[in-house]
């Protein structure tokens, strides 16, 4: 188990950002619930291309397991605490050596 991150992902694309294809999306995703991605990389005429902005993974240390073949609900949450912990390290390590200075990583459970 090793806390990985990659700075630079969200640049590759925009996302459009119109209230009628807002209503769209929630409507697709009340039918289907997924919702449609709308979004374009480097050219309109392009659109699934990527942008070329640099893309950075940082890694993190190893987080020592032990193997189970039924592991505790407490262990579980004691290493995807230390996971999450490496997360942040990594982050505040590296985010202003590569332009991200006011990130702010946040996990959503």
């Amino acid at each position: 188990l090793v806390p990985t991150i990659t700075f630079g992902e969200n640049e590759l694309y925009n996302t459009l950002s119109n209230p009628r294809l807002r209503k769209a999306q929630d409507f697709f995703l009340s039918v289907f619930t997924f919702s449609l991605p709308l979004f374009y990389g480097s050219m309109l005429a392009l659109p699934l291309l990527p942008k070329m902005v640099p893309i950075t993974t940082v890694v993190g240390s190893p987080i020592q397991t032990i193997r189970s073949d039924s592991p505790s609900p407490d262990y579980i949450d004691q290493l995807q605490e230390q996971y999450i912990e490496g997360l942040h390290k990594l982050t505040e390590q590296h985010k202003a050596r590569l332009g991200y200075e006011n990130l702010k990583l946040e996990i959503v459970a």
